[in-house]
């Protein structure tokens, strides 16, 4: 129970560190600021909630795995019961008719979302030295990994539906039937810690804001024990 305890919490301290470390908020509107102390406010009381019920609940474990395949992760407590989060991901690229935006699709606008960046938050960061995700000259990454801490239960320094999902999104197609919906975009990469907060700062930075995000987790309906 102590080591469940100690592991929660630095997972808390290295998110809160990541993020204090890597958002200079001064350029942002006083609305924006407003906002982002309200979310910082809500995400603290949110982590003292699970850090509270989890010490006075030592039978309720912080990670579940369903089924034996779908992580869930605790996420808050409401009404004194805890609440879970897990992952999902639809890959979608055909289905959507992506590919007709793409080089050579019949939309003849060839767009592959290159000088454009996006935000993936998930259950921990992507792992930024896939061959998938080097830039066009196979020097560099095109994930920039924010938040280092990895939640979602995954061992090792990512998460493997971080990657997955980041792959869906952004593959350069070295292997042609992985390549992503947007093969030449950047992405940055976060755990879910905090994602409200850090898609105000995220939106608003001033050397590569991000366009858009991707959130593929959220509340399983049955909580892991069959009770919807």
């Amino acid at each position: 129970m102590k080591m469940k305890n100690l592991l929660l919490a630095l997972v808390f301290v290295l998110s809160y560190f990541s993020y204090s470390q890597n958002n200079d908020n001064s350029h942002l509107s006083e609305a924006n600021r407003v906002l982002l102390e309200e979310l910082n406010a809500q995400e603290d009381a949110r982590l003292t909630r699970v850090n509270t019920f989890l010490t006075s609940h030592p039978n309720v474990k912080a990670m579940l795995i369903n089924d034996g395949v779908r992580l869930m992760y605790i996420y808050d407590v409401i009404d004194g019961k805890p609440i879970y989060r897990s992952t999902d991901n639809l890959e979608a690229a055909r289905a959507t008719k992506t590919v007709e935006l793409w080089t050579g699709g019949s939309l003849g606008l060839d767009l592959n979302g290159e000088g454009m960046t996006v935000g993936v938050w998930d259950g921990g960061p992507a792992d930024n030295n896939h061959v998938e995700f080097e830039n066009a000259a196979g020097t560099d990454s095109r994930v920039t990994v924010i938040d280092f801490a990895v939640i979602d239960g995954d061992s090792g320094s990512f998460s493997s539906h971080g990657t997955h999902v980041t792959g869906t999104i952004s593959a350069n197609g070295t292997n042609p039937n992985a390549i992503g919906m947007a093969s030449g975009v950047d992405v940055k990469s976060y755990n879910w810690n905090n994602d409200e907060a850090e898609m105000v700062s995220a939106v608003n930075d001033v050397t590569s804001p991000i366009i858009i995000s991707n959130h593929s987790y959220g509340v399983p309906i049955d909580q892991g024990n069959g009770n919807q």
